[in-house]
């Protein structure tokens, strides 16, 4: 009989966790694809595709500081990714050690290929166009268009990535470098037992997390924190 109530009690929160699945879906939350091919369709650039030799050389820009104007500030100063893609401090800190002027952080660069829109302010559509603004300006990078292409054109090394990665006849200019770099920013992205849970693994969230789901819910969470990674 003990174990007939355990087996009935145990459906019953098999099916209270499915319709909690069923709950969140309708509100809008979605899962960060476990399918590879599903989540290399929601995060390539169609404009450039993504390749092993892109991301492998948009990662070595990435953490490369002698694209700043400075030669110690690379992309991962402010964007650490072993940091959970942020820097740590309430103020970004840029080039000469000056803080952001606005007081601004530095967003996380985790999951960022799902935003709809970059920068605080959205004012840029995708990660290739925003990958260009720190490099530029005064209180970050402060390097030139000019400077970041004589530096990596200058690098037998470099020049030899992108041709691997973008065919011989490839121009190394600034939008180019932006580009590569984005290409690796795509990339980085966090699924976790939470878009388990939502794909249908019920058994991904603990009871705890679940009732913390279900109140994420009911209090109107998901109004604005919807989609995919729920930004």
């Amino acid at each position: 009989m003990k174990n007939v109530v355990l087996a009935l009690a145990m459906g019953v929160v098999s099916l209270q966790a499915a319709s909690l699945v069923e709950t969140a879906k309708q509100n809008g939350l979605e899962p960060i694809p476990s399918n590879q091919k599903a989540l290399n369709k929601l995060i390539d650039n169609p404009k450039n595709p993504i390749t092993k030799a892109k991301v492998a050389l948009g990662k070595q820009l990435y953490f490369d500081p002698r694209l700043s104007k400075s030669g110690i500030i690379s992309c991962n100063t402010c964007h650490n990714v072993g940091l959970g893609g942020t820097d740590g401090v309430s103020a970004a800190i840029g080039h000469q050690w000056t803080a952001n002027p606005h007081n601004l952080n530095s967003p996380t660069v985790y999951n960022a290929v799902f935003f709809s829109v970059q920068f605080w302010d959205g004012r840029d559509p995708s990660l290739e166009k925003q990958a260009q603004g720190p490099i530029q300006a005064a209180p970050e990078m402060a390097a030139t268009k000019a400077h970041v292409e004589a530096v990596v054109n200058s690098m037998p090394e470099y020049v030899v990535a992108f041709k691997k990665a973008y065919g011989k006849n490839v121009k190394i200019d600034f939008e180019r470098v932006a580009d590569t770099i984005a290409t690796f920013e795509r990339t980085l992205v966090t699924p976790s037992r939470f878009d388990k849970f939502l794909e249908g693994n019920t058994k991904a969230l603990n009871k705890a997390e679940q009732v913390g789901l279900q109140t994420f819910i009911d209090k109107g969470c998901a109004t604005c924190h919807t989609g995919i990674a729920n930004l």
